[in-house]
């Protein structure tokens, strides 16, 4: 399945495939980007299957961010990310 992301700066929204009412995926998440330096706030929302990132663009870039979910096999890395940004 596709991953779609939609990017304005400073903020990225993934909508994982998968992730629907899977709370104990939902708290890995969490817990993934919780301690993580340079980013500012966590939703996820397992009602769309959608995560929200803020972050500080000074420290991180989004695809620094979708490289740590790829990296967590939290989104499939084999799979087409389908890509909207904003400027």
């Amino acid at each position: 399945m596709t991953c779609s992301v939609h990017h304005v700066p400073g903020r990225i929204r993934v909508k994982i495939p998968g992730l629907q009412h899977q709370e104990h995926r939902a708290e890995k998440i969490r817990i993934l980007f919780s301690g993580l330096y340079g980013v500012d706030k966590i939703s996820v929302n397992t009602l769309t299957g959608s995560v929200v990132l803020c972050y500080d663009r000074s420290v991180l870039s989004w695809e620094q961010l979708l490289n740590i979910l790829k990296y967590n096999n939290v989104v499939d890395s084999n799979q087409p990310v389908f890509l909207r940004t904003a400027s």
